[in-house]
C-alpha cells in the first residue's frame, strides 16, 4: 500500500511539471532594431517561437510619425509583402531626411499573424546641398577673372572656327552639285549630236520670195506688165 501511495505520488508531481502546449499564432518578435540613414532604413529582428506551426512569412509596415490633421497616417506596406521566413531583416526605401516614422514587424504561421512589435526611428539630416554650397564657395574670394575671360574666348574661338568649316564645306558641295548638274546636261547633249548629226546645225535660211509688183492695173484685154 505505502509503494503504491509513493508512486501515485511520483505521478501527480509529473503531471504539475508537465506543461500543455497548444498551437497557436507566434509570438511576439525579439531584439527588433531599425537603422535609418537619410533616405533609408534597416528592420532588424530575431524569432522567439513559432507558435508550435512553422513560421510562414513575415510582414513589416511603416508610417510617418508626424500626425496629419490630428491623426497618424495609415500603415504603408513594405515590399515584398511577404518577407521569406528565412529573413531577418528588411530594407525601407524612399524616406525623408530628418523625419521621424513607426516601423512594424510580426510573424504569421497557419493560424494566423503574431502580436505586431513597433519600433520608432528618425531618420539622418542631410547635408548635401551645404556641402555642395561650401564646394561652389572654395575659391570664390581669390577667383581672377582673367582666367574665366580667356576660357569664354577659347571656346568663343572653337565655335567660330567650326562655324567656318560648315560654311566651306557646305559651299564645296553646293558647287559639286551644280558642276554635277552641268555634267548631266552634257551626257545628256552627246547622244541626240550622234544619233542626228543636223541637231546642232541652223535651219537654212529660206530667199526671200520675189515680190513681183505691178506698175499699174491692167485692164481688160490688156497684158500685165513685169
Amino acid at each position: 500500500m505505502t509503494y503504491l501511495l509513493g508512486k501515485l505520488k511520483k505521478r501527480i508531481n509529473t503531471l504539475n511539471k508537465t506543461t500543455l502546449h497548444f498551437p497557436a499564432e507566434p509570438p511576439p518578435l525579439v531584439n527588433v532594431t531599425v537603422h535609418a540613414s537619410t533616405i533609408l532604413a534597416i528592420i532588424l529582428w530575431n524569432v522567439a517561437g513559432d507558435g508550435g506551426h512553422p513560421i510562414i512569412d513575415f510582414t513589416a509596415q511603416y508610417r510617418s510619425a508626424m500626425p496629419v490633421n490630428g491623426t497618424l497616417e495609415a500603415w504603408r506596406p513594405i515590399s515584398p509583402n511577404h518577407i521569406s521566413p528565412n529573413s531577418r531583416q528588411i530594407d525601407v526605401y524612399h524616406l525623408e531626411p530628418n523625419a521621424s516614422y513607426w516601423f512594424r514587424v510580426w510573424a504569421n504561421n497557419v493560424l494566423g499573424p503574431g502580436p505586431p512589435v513597433e519600433v520608432l526611428a528618425t531618420t539622418l539630416y542631410s547635408d548635401q546641398e551645404a556641402e555642395l554650397y561650401k564646394h561652389f564657395l572654395e575659391g570664390a574670394e581669390t577667383f581672377d577673372t582673367r582666367t574665366w575671360v580667356a576660357a569664354v574666348c577659347v571656346v568663343m574661338g572653337t565655335l567660330a572656327v567650326l562655324a567656318a568649316g560648315t560654311c566651306a564645306v557646305l559651299c564645296r558641295e553646293w558647287r559639286r552639285s551644280v558642276d554635277y548638274t552641268e555634267d548631266q546636261d552634257v551626257i545628256e547633249l552627246v547622244p541626240n549630236i550622234i544619233l542626228n548629226p543636223g541637231f546642232m546645225e541652223s535651219d537654212p535660211v529660206r530667199p526671200k520670195e520675189q515680190i513681183i509688183k505691178s506698175a499699174e492695173c491692167p485692164g481688160p484685154g490688156k497684158p500685165r506688165r513685169v
